[in-house]
């Protein structure tokens, strides 16, 4: 009988065991069919989007050939910046998404890629063709939608407006003059469409990680601990009881100690030299309060309460928003926001204006400065109070001041952009153009 039960427990055993290879056999093939599958998708993505480099990209960079090197140059970078893009998205296909804190280390070399576009149009602005590296560099920013909260197709579009700004100069300067700069316009416009389509065949709702990839940025491992004393060696207080424990033999490595050598024989000794004064630490210069908003979205409810009249406001990078401050402050600065509205009392010192497109800017009690550089659209609406503030416009354009009228409304006044200059008894002179 014990025999019998043996063999059925050894005959269930290697039940067991089949059963297992079998589920295991199952598993291994599914795998490998997602993995094929996986990556069959992952090279009909890098076709498309290698396709965009490749056919409007380089149909791009040989009209630019033609126009002017500045351009050319910087089709280059943006070339440059696709490839870049190219090799993330590839990457993303087998990594997990990064943490919010991880995110920028994998960024860095497409936002390095698309600095640099930026950064050759702000070197050559004295460029005759000045419109075109605008357009390029006010565009570059759609590459983003690789990290951007909107579907990519939509943010893709809100860029590409910012660019359609210098295309259409570019239209309205040469249109029925030079075909290769016409050509150039839609050959650049084509090239963000194609980049548009893609977005929506591959990655509708935005860029896709893989679920089970390797980390984008484990920590390294720390070192290992030190090794364990050896046995051999001795510690510290076992020396020093060693030492004890040789009774008098411990004093035979003393000196002595002679008569000139005591300091109650030897008044000299005794005038032990002054201790260093205790260098006085200089007090920490607090820092200026500092409240800023950034990276906000069709936010239209930003508040901003002031406690303190030496505060200021940083607000960065907000697109279609509206912040209200309200108290009065030291100053505000506005940085690369676009269609972004700022309502405010009163500030002591200044409201700068850098980098940005389409802004609206109104006041309602005091302003002594405002300072609006390399900004493209914007309205400033004065109070009666801030009537007398001084205006200060550098590299913009399209920069209107309203001020109030006496029936409540505001009268518009326009920012002059031409400038006509003369050297003339041995200096310049610069007048306000004015078209006849």
């Amino acid at each position: 009988m014990d025999k019998l039960t043996k063999l059925v427990e050894r005959l269930e055993n290697i039940a067991d065991r089949l059963e297992t290879a079998t589920i295991r056999e199952k598993s291994i093939k599914s795998t490998a069919k997602h993995t094929n599958n996986s990556q069959q998708a992952r090279c009909s993505t890098m076709s498309s989007l290698d396709s965009i480099i490749d056919g409007p990209l380089q149909k791009l960079s040989s009209i630019s050939a033609t126009i002017g090197s500045d351009v050319k140059k910087q089709c280059d970078l943006l070339i440059a910046a696709f490839k870049a893009e190219s090799d993330f998205v590839k990457s993303s296909s087998g990594m997990a998404k990064p943490s919010s804190s991880q995110l920028p280390a994998v960024l860095k070399p497409c936002s390095d890629a698309i600095q640099k576009v930026t950064e050759f149009k702000d070197r050559n602005r004295t460029s005759a063709d000045f419109n075109h590296l605008s357009a390029i560099a006010e565009s570059v920013s759609a590459l983003g939608w690789i990290a951007a909260p909107d579907p990519p197709a939509k943010f893709i579009n809100e860029m590409v407006e910012s660019g359609k700004f210098y295309t259409n100069r570019i239209l309205k300067e040469f249109k029925g003059k030079d075909d290769n700069h016409v050509e150039w316009v839609h050959a650049f416009l084509d090239v963000w469409n194609q980049l548009k389509d893609f977005t929506v065949a591959h990655y509708p709702a935005g860029l896709t990680w893989a679920s089970g990839g390797s980390d984008a940025g484990v920590p390294p491992p720390p070192p290992p601990p030190p090794p364990p004393p050896q046995s051999s060696q001795i510690s510290s207080s076992d020396a020093l009881f060693a030492e004890i424990n040789r009774g008098d033999a411990s004093t035979r490595g003393l000196r002595k100690v002679t008569e000139d050598m005591k300091t109650h024989k030897n008044p000299d000794l005794r005038a032990a030299a002054p201790l260093a004064a205790k260098k006085a630490v200089a007090p920490a210069i607090p820092t200026r309060p500092d409240q800023r908003k950034e990276n906000q979205n069709e936010n239209r409810e930003i508040v901003i309460e002031i406690k303190e009249k030496k505060e200021t406001v940083y607000i960065f990078k907000c697109n279609s928003s509206i912040v209200h401050v309200k108290g009065k402050l030291n100053s505000i600065a506005l940085d690369s926001c676009k269609k972004t509205s700022l309502l405010f009392d009163t500030v002591i010192s200044s409201v700068d204006i850098v980098n940005c497109q389409d802004i609206k800017i109104q006041v309602t009690g005091l302003m002594p400065t405002i300072n609006i550089d390399k900004t493209n659209g914007c309205q400033v609406y004065l109070s009666e109070q801030a009537k007398d503030a001084d205006i200060i416009t550098a590299m913009s354009s399209e920069v209107n001041i309203l001020v109030p009228a006496k029936d409540g409304d505001f009268t518009e006044y326009a920012i002059p952009e031409q400038f006509k200059t003369k050297f003339v008894s041995n200096r310049l002179e610069t007048k306000v153009h004015v078209l006849e």
